[in-house]
Parts: structure tokens; C-alpha cells; sequence
């Protein structure tokens, strides 16, 4: 009977320990992904560049739908600007506390909240990761653009779910 209990444990530890496994080759394959992402963001000069390397390098490695950098600003912008902005009014409305608080978010979007961060995309993006890009509040292109915002959007209710760990998604921000 020992011997049975002992086989037993041993097989929940060996299915144990096989989970440990994957969930390592997972993170490995997602670090060098947030890298690859990282170091390309990096190259760019402008904030053009930056948008156009989000909107290619996000979609691409993270298999979303849809990413873009937004700034959150009561600034105008001017009509022919490539780069996204939003009135601050309307994130603290949309958003509410995920706002106040600062911190990446992943999970689903309503209605409202679709139609504000992901209006310019041709299908409906129900799930979201919503990353603050932190800045000092001096830095110039806080000054000038807003708070900038990193949105990675997907048409796929449970791609960016609440359960998601946000360890690379904050090292990108």
C-alpha cells in the first residue's frame, strides 16, 4: 500500500515539476520576445518611428489585433498629427481607477472603452492590455504630448485576460 502512495506521489510531483518546466520554456520565449520588442523600440529616434515600431512589433510578436501609443493630454493636437491623443476627461471617465492607479491592466473592455482607445480599428477589440508608459513629469515629451499610454488590443475575449501576469508588459512600459 506505501508503495502505491509513494507512485502516486511521485507522478503528482513529476506532473508538478513538467508544469514547472513549461511555464518556464513560456517565460523564456516571452522574455526574448519583450527584448526583441525592447531593443527595437530603443533604435527608434523619433516618436513617429516609435508609434510605427509599436503598431508592426506589438501586433506581430504578442499576437494582438491591435497596438498603438496614445497620449492623454487636454492639449490640442494638431489635425495632421500621425501621433493619438486623448482628452484626459474622457480616459478618467472610460477608465476610472485603472486610470487613478497607474498600473498595466489586462483584461476586457466595455463598449465605452472600446470605442475610446481602439475607435480606428475596423473590428471590435473586446480584451486589452493598457500599459502607462512611466515619465517624469518634466520629461518634454510629457510636457508636450501628455501621459503616454501603450494599448495592445485583441479581437479575442481571453487574450488579455485579468489572470495575466504584466511582468514584461511593464518592462516594455
Amino acid at each position: 500500500r506505501q508503495v502505491t502512495v509513494f507512485r502516486d506521489r511521485l507522478d503528482g510531483m513529476q506532473s508538478q515539476f513538467d508544469t514547472f518546466i513549461g511555464n518556464a520554456r513560456d517565460n523564456d520565449e516571452l522574455f526574448e520576445k519583450t527584448r526583441t520588442v525592447m531593443l527595437d523600440l530603443l533604435h527608434c529616434s523619433t516618436l513617429l518611428a516609435l508609434n510605427a515600431s509599436i503598431e508592426t512589433k506589438l501586433k506581430t510578436d504578442f499576437d494582438a489585433s491591435a497596438s498603438h501609443l496614445v497620449f492623454i493630454s487636454d492639449h490640442d493636437f494638431p489635425q495632421d498629427s500621425m501621433l493619438h491623443c486623448l482628452p484626459s476627461s474622457a480616459v478618467r471617465t472610460a477608465l476610472g481607477e485603472l486610470y487613478q492607479k497607474q498600473r498595466t491592466y489586462c483584461g476586457p473592455l466595455n463598449a465605452v472603452q472600446q470605442d475610446l482607445l481602439f475607435k480606428s480599428f475596423p473590428r471590435p477589440i473586446v480584451s486589452a492590455a493598457i500599459v502607462p508608459l512611466h515619465l517624469p513629469a518634466d520629461s518634454p515629451i510629457r510636457t508636450r504630448y501628455g501621459i503616454p499610454l501603450l494599448l495592445i488590443g485583441s479581437e479575442e475575449p481571453q487574450h488579455f485576460n485579468s489572470s495575466l501576469d504584466t511582468l514584461f508588459l511593464d518592462f516594455i512600459g
